[in-house]
C-alpha cells in the first residue's frame, strides 16, 4: 500500500524504508520495528504504563548490534 504521510495501514515507514509502530493501552505498550533491506526487526510487548522505555531501549540495543 503506498504510504501516504509516512503511514500506511497504520504502519510508519520512513525514507530509508523501515518500518515501525507504536501502541499502548492501560497498562500495556508495545512497538515493533523492521527493516526490509536486512531482514533484521524486533517486536516487544510489555506489561506495564512505562513500558515505553524498555521498548525503545531494546530498540537500540536491536539498532546497536545491527551496525556491527
Amino acid at each position: 500500500t503506498p504510504a501516504i504521510d509516512g503511514a500506511a495501514l497504520g504502519t510508519f515507514i520512513d525514507a530509508k524504508g523501515m518500518f515501525w509502530h507504536n501502541g499502548g493501552n492501560i497498562g500495556y505498550r508495545s512497538l515493533y520495528v523492521g527493516d526490509p533491506q536486512t531482514g533484521n526487526g524486533m517486536a516487544a510487548v510489555t506489561n506495564g504504563d512505562n513500558g515505553e522505555a524498555g521498548c525503545d531501549a531494546l530498540r537500540d540495543r536491536v539498532a546497536a548490534g545491527s551496525a556491527r
